[in-house]
C-alpha cells in the first residue's frame, strides 16, 4: 500500500466529493440548489418550473430527494383552497400545492401520505363528486394511487373518521390501489367498519370483482 500524506488524503477526499456532487462536465457552483428552487415551488409564478426542475434533481440525487421528503408534506398539509367562498366562485386550487401534490406523486414520497389522505375527497373541480368517475380531478387521491402500497396506512386511518365523504373516497383509493394489503384493510372494514353502507359497498365491489374475472 502505498502511504499517504495528509496533504494527499485531503486532496483525495475533495475529489471524491467532486465526483458524488457534481455530474460530470458540471462544476460544483453550477449546480442547482434545492432549497432555493423549492423556494420557487411556492410562488404562483415560477411553480410549475420548480417542479420539473425539482423533478429532475430528485431523481438524480437522493439528498434533494431527501429533503423534499421532508418539505412537501407540511406544504400539502395547507389548505389549497384559500377560503370556501373563494373555491366556490372560482372552482380552483392553489397552483402550487397542485404542483407540490403532483411532485409527491411522481416521487412516490411516502412520508407526504398522510397530508395527502387529509384532502383525499378534494377536487379540483368541485362541481364533480368522486362517485361520478372523475377520479382524475382529485388531486390528492391520484397522488396516494400513484404512491401505491406506502399510502394503505394513512387510507386506513380516513377510513375511521368521522366524516362520510372522506371515508367513501378513501375506500375507492384503496380500491384502486388494488394490492394484497389494501385489500386486507378493506376486507376488514367489510366485516367490521361502523359504516355499514359502506361495508356493503366494499363488499359488493369485491363481489363484482370476482365475477368479472371468474
Amino acid at each position: 500500500m502505498v502511504p499517504t500524506t495528509p496533504k494527499i488524503e485531503w486532496i483525495l477526499t475533495v475529489a471524491l466529493l467532486a465526483r458524488v456532487y457534481c455530474a460530470p462536465g458540471i462544476s460544483a457552483g453550477q449546480q442547482p440548489n434545492v432549497q432555493q428552487i423549492f423556494r420557487q415551488l411556492q410562488s404562483e409564478e415560477t411553480s410549475r418550473n420548480a417542479e420539473i426542475r425539482l423533478l429532475k434533481l430528485a431523481t438524480d440525487d437522493p439528498g434533494a430527494r431527501h429533503f423534499l421528503a421532508l418539505q412537501l408534506p407540511a406544504m400539502i398539509a395547507t389548505d389549497p383552497r384559500g377560503t370556501q367562498e373563494y373555491y366556490e366562485k372560482h372552482l380552483a386550487l392553489s397552483a402550487t400545492w397542485c404542483n407540490a401534490v403532483d411532485l409527491a406523486a411522481e416521487l412516490k414520497i411516502a412520508e407526504a401520505a398522510p397530508a395527502l389522505a387529509k384532502w383525499v375527497a378534494l377536487s379540483s373541480q368541485p362541481s364533480l363528486s368522486f362517485g361520478s368517475g372523475e377520479i382524475f380531478h382529485h388531486p390528492a387521491a391520484v397522488a396516494l394511487i400513484k404512491i401505491g402500497d406506502q399510502s394503505v396506512p394513512a387510507l386506513k386511518s380516513v377510513l375511521y373518521q368521522v366524516d362520510k365523504e372522506q371515508r367513501w373516497n378513501a375506500a375507492d383509493v384503496l380500491m384502486e390501489i388494488n394490492s394484497a394489503k389494501s385489500k386486507a384493510v378493506l376486507r376488514k372494514y367489510a366485516s367490521q367498519g361502523h359504516d355499514r353502507q359502506l361495508a356493503r359497498y366494499i363488499q359488493r365491489s369485491f363481489e363484482n370483482h370476482r365475477r368479472l374475472n371468474s
